[in-house]
């Protein structure tokens, strides 16, 4: 069985042994969201069954008798039968959600909250009598709250105004914001400091793209940037206004790229209900693919 945990950033994919459930190779591979471009994912998950068979010592003939992957995006209809119009060297698959892969991979499938946040955003939940529910993951802009494409949008907002009060009231920069220039300075060593090097960030819509300056934020915060520490106050918000959306009851678990940033934020307002992940998306989706075996489609 091979896996494929596709987001707007990256996907990563994993061979497995069903007989005992051992990872056997392990690739990662460029965007997968159908968010993105249907194109594109398959191209990347095709990449990753080559890479996977060259890594586990297989022929060139190879192909998996399941591929069972977690797309973002992959709720839209017409887009997921845009991208199972292209899929091969399989013999069966299966598609679900990212959010879905790293709440079975977080809970292990139990009763429980998993709160997704990477270069986008999503909650799930199980509730004790085992109804699955889900919340946010609208997509960005619109949506996607406390995600590394919120995070890096926030950013070039927040910059934009302060540069506009510092012009304003005639103000040295970068020093008239505060920051003393720490967080403002390597943004603008990433993006430039001209008027139109900012525009054409500041007119993004790519959400990978905009994601990208999220670790900014994070070293920033580190080094008591206060700028970076009240983004990330108000990411922390946003994650809990997605949390608080599911029963109060249930145990809380984080995923993604973008959760150590709200950790122990998340830990000083939860508590013991903040529990450490059973595992990551890939071994949900090979739980999944475990489990609905005779649901796959095929080939």
């Amino acid at each position: 069985m091979v896996v494929a945990d596709g987001g707007a950033t990256k996907c990563a994919m994993a061979l497995y042994s069903v007989a005992d459930g051992k990872r056997l190779a392990e690739t990662v591979q460029g965007p997968a969201s159908l968010s993105l471009e249907s194109g594109s994912a398959w191209l990347s998950i095709e990449s990753g069954l080559r890479a996977l068979s060259v890594r586990a010592g297989l022929g060139s003939d190879w192909q998996p008798d399941l591929l069972v992957m977690g797309l973002a995006g992959s709720e839209r209809t017409a887009r997921l039968d845009a991208f199972t119009r292209q899929i091969k060297h399989c013999r069966r698959y299966l598609v679900y959600s990212d959010g879905l892969a790293q709440y079975v991979g977080a809970t292990g499938g139990a009763a429980g909250i998993c709160l997704s946040v990477g270069t986008g955003s999503v909650v799930y939940w199980r509730t004790n009598d085992g109804a699955l529910c889900h919340g946010g993951g609208w997509g960005f802009p619109a949506g996607d709250e406390a995600s590394g494409a919120w995070l890096g949008l926030s950013l070039l907002t927040r910059y934009a105004q302060d540069r506009d009060k510092a012009k304003a009231s005639d103000a040295a920069w970068p020093t008239a914001t505060g920051v003393h220039g720490s967080l403002y300075t390597s943004l603008e060593t990433l993006i430039g400091h001209e008027v139109a090097d900012i525009q054409q960030w500041t007119t993004e819509k790519n959400a990978t793209r905009l994601a990208t300056l999220a670790p900014l934020i994070e070293q920033a915060m580190s080094a008591g940037d206060p700028v970076a520490t009240d983004l990330v106050n108000r990411g922390t918000n946003e994650c809990i206004r997605l949390i608080d959306l599911a029963p109060a009851t249930l145990p809380i678990y984080l995923a993604g790229s973008v959760a150590p940033y709200y950790h122990t934020r998340l830990h000083a307002h939860y508590g013991r209900r903040l529990k450490s992940a059973v595992g990551d998306a890939m071994s949900g989706l090979y739980r999944l693919g475990c489990q609905h075996s005779e649901h796959a489609i095929t080939r």
